[in-house]
């Protein structure tokens, strides 16, 4: 699932020079971005006749019924999300169909974030809209829409970060600058265990951007992955990892590795064919034409430019994935 968020982001653009929007074109953008939005909605506005999937139910009733002191335990890998439900379902009740809602919405606002993130980075309207449509109707979003689960938020927490990254790597750090990082970057991480690795990829792309303020940056970043190991390992203690990941080995969810480099080659590569094929999907060609182009895409990307960071972290981000789908420890 976290492998699919970072295939969002193609090849790059050609350099442009920089050119402030006019008044025509924020309102194409705004509207293209308000159309992709409600389309998504209603793609995604299905509620459950007979109940919660088992799987969300626990999580919805937990959210519902439990108390703070038990929020580790109740959101297991996501204490975040927990935390949200538990807000969510004082305000507005606990039903199967209430529950639903803030993923369909975090589902529905996916298309118009990444169309608006694309745009911002300088990639034509007619590229911007294509992935957005693609991520519109892409099946399995649609359906984790549905569920009591963070994916679709995922996806907004990694945009989010393409757009923060550059300017927090340019920038020079101050006192102030250095605890805002630490304070949302563990917030962020508490949300779900891959809102977590994002922010571990996110920290070394700035460690290697210093700007004379290299200490600071080492001091933030440093009591950051001191706070994140605290919340790893106290997730860690809410479930059986193994059990898990027995759960998930039927389904192909994890790399299996082997020590001849040509068959553990192969492994990655129709792991990162069956990410493509979920998005943008299509006929088995179309799913290796587009991970050969995404993989193209983000070397180049990270190598120099006006978006190296951005690629270098969603590079970093796809690397972790990996190492976290050999552990069998992300699916």
């Amino acid at each position: 699932m976290l492998n699919m968020v970072t295939a969002t982001v193609e090849a790059p653009a050609e350099p442009q020079p920089k050119r402030t929007p006019t008044r025509r074109t924020l309102l194409l953008d705004g509207g293209l971005a308000v159309g992709l939005f409600i389309v998504a909605l209603l793609y995604r506005r299905h509620f459950p006749p007979d109940g919660l999937f088992y799987d969300d139910a626990w999580e919805a009733f937990g959210a519902a019924e439990g108390s703070l002191r038990q929020l580790i335990t109740i959101g297991q890998t996501q204490p975040g999300l927990g935390l949200e439900l538990m807000a969510w379902s004082r305000i507005f009740g606990h039903s199967a169909t209430t529950m639903i809602v803030p993923t369909m919405i975090a589902g529905a606002l996916g298309p118009p974030v990444l169309y608006l993130v694309l745009r911002k980075f300088g990639y034509a309207v007619s590229i911007a809209f294509l992935l957005g449509a693609a991520l519109t109707v892409c099946e399995t979003a649609i359906t984790y829409s549905g569920r009591v689960k963070s994916y679709t938020t995922d996806v907004l927490v990694i945009l989010m970060l393409c757009l923060l990254l550059p300017w927090l790597a340019k920038r020079r750090w101050t006192v102030l600058i250095a605890a805002a990082w630490f304070v949302g970057s563990v917030a962020v991480a508490s949300y779900s265990s891959f809102a977590l690795l994002a922010t571990v990829a996110a920290a070394a792309v700035l460690l290697l951007h210093p700007h004379e303020d290299r200490k600071l940056r080492l001091v933030s970043v440093g009591a950051q992955g001191v706070a994140l190991l605290g919340i790893f390992k106290a997730e860690d203690a809410t479930h059986d990892a193994e059990q898990l990941a027995d759960f998930f080995k039927p389904s192909k969810a994890y790399i299996e590795f082997h020590l001849n480099p040509v068959t553990f080659g192969r492994e990655i590569i129709e792991h990162l064919v069956r990410v493509t094929d979920i998005f943008p999907g299509g006929p088995g060609w179309v799913s290796v034409l587009c991970m050969i182009a995404a993989t193209v895409g983000l070397l180049v990307m990270a190598r120099r430019g006006s978006k190296a960071v951005v690629g270098r972290f969603l590079v970093l981000l796809v690397l972790l994935a990996i190492v976290g789908a050999v552990a069998e420890r992300v699916p």
